[in-house]
């Protein structure tokens, strides 16, 4: 279940309970109230949230969507400390397209407020099972566009990858290369990771969702 906070998709897991994936940029959090209210779903329903990484547009409404659910809140530790610390990071480009955007937010970010959020869970141990909240997939450890990047892979062949692949803006080329990101490289390893999982379909943060071929034949011309 897509919920969608700026430019910036975030999901609804439903198991025993719901497990939402991302917040949103800062001051996500009415309209997050508003689109769970379409969806009649209780706020108090929702009891994990997984950040995908530390970027502002994924964990900027983090601790007010806490404060309204009660939800807790889990990330890698290697960015556990850009969250609770409310710590703009700016990424390099991967694509010509991306050094524009890396410039661009190194320009805008001192005009960001990262609001700082206490996280609950750290994971350092993958895969993570999701078997207390009766989600029938695990957690993964994908970096390529952070060091912590994770993606939650359903045993369905459904992945939800945050930025490890885009296909939206500020991805232009639809071949789910993300335009900013640490590596390059790493970011090809997490997709073979993914497609080694059987993937089937990717859920990006940014775009709409694609058939996990597309990043097969990305692999295979770049």
């Amino acid at each position: 279940m897509i919920i969608q906070l700026g430019f910036t998709n975030c999901y609804l897991i439903k198991g025993k309970h719901f497990l939402l994936i991302d917040t949103g940029k800062p001051g996500s959090e009415s309209k997050f109230l508003k689109s769970l209210n379409q969806k009649n779903i209780d706020p108090s329903d929702i009891k994990s949230i997984l950040i995908t990484h530390g970027h502002w547009d994924h964990a900027g409404s983090l601790e007010a969507i806490k404060t309204i659910t009660g939800a807790q809140a889990m990330i890698h530790i290697l960015e556990k400390e850009w969250v609770e610390q409310g710590l703009i990071k700016a990424p390099s480009g991967l694509v010509p397209a991306g050094i524009v955007m890396h410039f661009l937010m190194n320009v805008f970010s001192p005009l960001v407020h990262m609001p700082e959020s206490t996280i609950d869970i750290t994971l350092s141990h993958f895969p993570y099972s999701l078997n207390d909240s009766e989600i029938p997939g695990k957690i993964i450890h994908t970096p390529g566009h952070t060091k912590g990047s994770l993606s939650l892979v359903l045993d369905s062949g459904e992945a939800f990858v945050g930025d490890l692949a885009m296909n939206g803006f500020p991805q232009f080329r639809k071949n789910g290369v993300p335009v900013v990101g640490d590596s390059l490289e790493e970011v090809k390893n997490s997709w073979k990771i993914l497609l080694n999982e059987n993937v089937k379909i990717i859920y990006p943060a940014h775009g709409d969702p694609f058939s996990a071929k597309i990043l097969e034949n990305t692999l295979r011309n770049i």
